[in-house]
């Protein structure tokens, strides 16, 4: 068993033939995902395939999956940002990722139980089975939990400022929190 500390989201989590590697801040997302595949690899080919999908954006961050001899490494990594918030946001989501895709997104359902936020997540459980969008929707909110967490009132977050995807999943968080806020 591997302890998987996912810090941001204040989670630990034991798994069999999984493992979790936090690289941080990086100068450039895309390089640095060549570099790493060519580490764990061997070369780089097959990794251009995989960035062409992405090639009209940017990166932020980026987390990678490597299977070798049955087991997984989750691989994270961050572009800085001066802006603390960004970095928050990036490093909720890619660990939300992470903790979707080895099938404990239960354990980020009761974190948001406890702060009082009905956000049903059960029918995301099978990462393999979601699509591109609810993958991000998950891991949005997964950010958008840290958000709170470190003390950003997410309410004021002004989602015009991003991706569709993005602010359509802040506005999706923030009418939550209004309920939560209501009921609570």
């Amino acid at each position: 068993m591997t302890d998987i500390q996912l810090t941001a989201l204040g989670i630990t989590v034991q798994r069999e033939n999984h493992a979790y590697l936090d690289l941080g801040f990086v100068p450039d997302v895309t390089e640095f995902t060549k570099q790493v595949y060519k580490m764990w690899m061997g070369s780089e080919e097959g990794i251009e395939k995989e960035l062409e999908k992405y090639r009209h954006e940017k990166p932020g961050a980026r987390v990678m999956s490597l299977t070798l001899d049955n087991n997984t490494i989750w691989i994270a990594f961050y572009q800085y940002s001066a802006s603390n918030i960004t970095n928050l946001y990036r490093l909720g989501h890619e660990q939300a990722h992470v903790l979707h895709a080895i099938g404990q997104i239960y354990l980020l359902q009761e974190k948001l139980e406890q702060k009082g936020l009905d956000i049903e997540l059960s029918g995301y459980e099978h990462f393999e089975k979601c699509s591109h969008d609810e993958k991000e929707l998950v891991a949005d909110i997964g950010a958008f939990y840290v958000l709170g967490k470190y003390g950003v009132d997410v309410l004021k977050l002004p989602s015009e400022q991003n991706s569709q995807l993005i602010s359509a999943n802040l506005a999706w968080y923030q009418n939550a929190l209004r309920n939560s806020r209501i009921t609570a």
